[in-house]
């Protein structure tokens, strides 16, 4: 009884594993299709356009940091294909940071961005290797200040910076 029923079983295995002629050709059809398709994907253009590495912008005051001057720098980052992550810091070796802004944004139109939930909104403007920061409306500027001591705000003009940040002088947030 144990010599057939192990016989059974052996065959049961060998004749579970032949494929018919329909199962062969199915898969065939298939792993031709997947193929076709892989190297369809493969062949396409990827669109990167919206990935921003994260780059640092400075203020002019950056170029002068040796010599005692005060400064604001901004980390703009992509997280997605239409949003941004932008991070305001300042020195903080000297005195207490001067501005700190934290918030993403999601894009107008080709590089230009607007913040998400912030009060006023703010608004970035990506040109290559210059970024623009300013408000929705003038009257909104002020409004700005809220971010930073001793009356300043972080709306103007920035520059990428080419060179490894100066970490020695960078507020604690960074």
């Amino acid at each position: 009884m144990y010599k057939l029923s192990f016989t059974i079983l052996i065959l049961w295995t060998l004749i579970s594993c032949v494929k018919t002629a329909d199962e062969r050709s199915f898969e065939k059809n298939v792993n031709s299709n997947n193929s076709e398709i892989l190297q369809k994907d493969l062949e396409k253009e990827v669109d990167t356009t919206f990935i921003i590495k994260k780059r640092t912008f400075v203020d002019a005051g950056y170029s002068k940091r040796h010599e005692g001057s005060d400064w604001i720098a901004i980390d703009v980052d992509s997280i997605a294909p239409d949003t941004v992550s932008f991070k305001v810091f300042a020195r903080n070796d000297i005195k207490k940071a001067t501005c700190n802004f934290y918030s993403k944004a999601y894009e107008l139109e080709k590089g230009i961005y607007k913040s998400i939930h912030t009060d006023p909104v703010v608004l970035l403007t990506l040109d290559g290797e210059k970024l623009h920061i300013g408000t929705a409306s003038k009257e909104d500027d002020q409004k700005l200040m809220f971010y930073c001591s001793g009356g300043g705000n972080f709306i103007g003009d920035y520059d990428l910076l080419k060179e490894p940040m100066d970490t020695i002088k960078l507020d604690t947030i960074h």
